[in-house]
């Protein structure tokens, strides 16, 4: 009898400390999981969308209406992907869909300055570390030096992993 009382005492004792220590292991997962999503949506958005924008591009100049229509399709998958991943980032309580919604759109922006011009200047053909001439980005862009545009664009999706650790 006293045998049975000291086990049955030992499984009541790891039964209650794992408890608590399950639900932190349970909610970290959870963390990583969304955290995870996020970051992979939001990269595979901006792929599809600098992919199509490259491949419209180049279509255009050469004259390829099929490329153009590719680039086209791509585009537009690429900004249909984050709408579509809303419903399963966001938390299930009323009040925080706001700040749910503008963690992701957050997350995108972030993600989308640091990765845009890679996947273009890849899929174009173009020297990764490129930037254009045209707009006022590139214009502010080029005056760097490409390991400064390097280190800003690391810093921000360094910045876009850590809001989405600390929130989720």
């Amino acid at each position: 009898m006293k045998k049975l009382f000291i086990i049955l005492l030992t499984f009541a004792a790891i039964t209650a400390t794992a408890q608590p220590h399950s639900e932190f292991i349970k909610a970290r997962r959870t963390t990583w999981k969304k955290t995870v999503l996020n970051i992979g949506i939001s990269l595979v958005s901006v792929t599809l969308e600098m992919t199509g924008d490259a491949l419209y591009d180049m279509g255009k100049k050469s004259g390829n209406k099929s490329q153009m229509q590719w680039g086209h399709a791509l585009q537009a998958t690429g900004y249909v992907v984050p709408l579509v991943s809303i419903p399963f980032l966001v938390k299930r309580y009323r009040n925080k869909t706001i700040i749910d919604v503008g963690v992701i759109v957050g997350t995108y922006g972030l993600v989308r300055f640091a990765t845009a011009d890679l996947f273009y200047n890849l899929t174009a053909g173009e020297n990764p570390l490129y930037v254009g001439n045209v707009s006022g980005y590139d214009n502010v862009m080029s005056q760097m030096p490409p390991d400064g545009r390097a280190f800003v664009k690391t810093i921000s999706f360094g910045l876009a992993f850590g809001i989405n650790i600390n929130y989720w």
